[in-house]
């Protein structure tokens, strides 16, 4: 079976790519594009980010359409998803900032003046490279807090980070490095906050990799609340990702937003891409309210940013 959904993977993204060519001279590519997206079983909920488009979480048409939440999680992950309720009354709240920064970025000073305008409690940091590292330095004044976690299992040599204005405790890694826990000690509330990273599917084995970290949030206990954020390499209506938010009582923080891919390498070409797949998320605690969520296109690198602000 992982063979088969790899497959279908690999012939959709070649035709996603071609469908791409085809646009450059100015073709119509859309139906190839739909296509590849509509085929690729771990990405399947996609469509629904363009139905949410139109209007389906209204409630009339949350109301017809309900039954088939039955039959496709990602149908019931997009309808019940919670618009962020703003925070007109300005009750305080945290501020956090998740972003791969991808392990072959050139340009550190444009990410460095990123994260610097984003104005982030809490940055969240994937695919750390040591130039990135080194640059740190240029933030030590806004985020006194740091630390950098290499993932020892990267045979890119990569590393997590994350970077705070308050203080964080209790520095605990599993999984190589691939996921980080910290109590995030924020004046807003304190939580225990889960960073991940885990492997990319491009292999049945790195899958199951990636489930089995992914499922190792299951068993976490804490007397804070708990966050979970990262890119991980996951869709949010995956049965894993669903299991550790019925574990823990987590939900979504928003609607799925697609941050990969933003934008495509090839011998040089650099081209700016409009994202598809919804990696980059954060899941809160169920009575968490949201005051705003939004994907950022951040320079440098293949995936969004995604900004979150919340209050418990």
């Amino acid at each position: 079976m992982h063979y088969i959904r790899l497959g279908v993977s690999l012939v959709c993204a070649v035709i996603w790519l071609l469908g791409l060519v085809l646009s450059l001279p100015g073709s119509p590519y859309w139906l190839l594009l739909f296509t590849a997206i509509a085929l690729m079983t771990p990405w399947r909920g996609i469509l629904f980010m363009c139905l949410y488009k139109a209007g389906i979480h209204q409630p009339k048409w949350r109301r017809k359409l309900a039954p088939l939440a039955k039959h496709w999680p990602a149908f019931k992950v997009f309808v019940n998803a919670e618009k962020p309720k703003g925070n007109p009354n300005n009750k305080p709240n945290i501020n956090m900032l998740l972003l791969n920064v991808y392990t072959y970025n050139k340009d550190v000073t444009a990410q460095v003046n990123f994260l610097k305008k984003q104005k982030a409690d809490v940055l969240a940091l994937c695919e750390v490279n040591n130039k990135m590292r080194k640059a740190f330095a240029q933030l030590k004044s806004m985020y006194p807090h740091q630390y950098v976690v290499r993932i020892t299992d990267s045979v890119l040599g990569y590393s997590m980070a994350i970077l705070s204005k308050v203080p964080l405790k209790h520095v605990k890694t599993d999984a190589n490095g691939r996921m980080v826990h910290y109590e995030v000690y924020h004046p807003n509330g304190t939580f225990h906050f889960v960073h991940l990273h885990p492997h990319a599917p491009f292999t049945p084995q790195r899958t199951d990799k990636r489930n089995a970290i992914t499922d190792l949030i299951c068993d976490v206990k804490t007397p804070y609340p708990i966050v979970v954020g990262g890119d991980f390499n996951n869709v949010p209506w995956d049965v894993h990702v669903r299991k550790v938010s019925k574990a823990q009582g987590l939900k979504l923080a928003s609607l799925p937003k697609a941050t990969l891919p933003a934008e495509f390498r090839l011998l040089g070409v650099r081209l700016k891409l409009l994202p598809v797949a919804p990696f980059d998320f954060v899941l809160l605690p169920q009575k968490a309210t949201v005051h705003k969520a939004s994907a950022l296109r951040a320079p440098d690198t293949d995936h969004y940013g995604y900004q979150v602000s919340f209050s418990f």
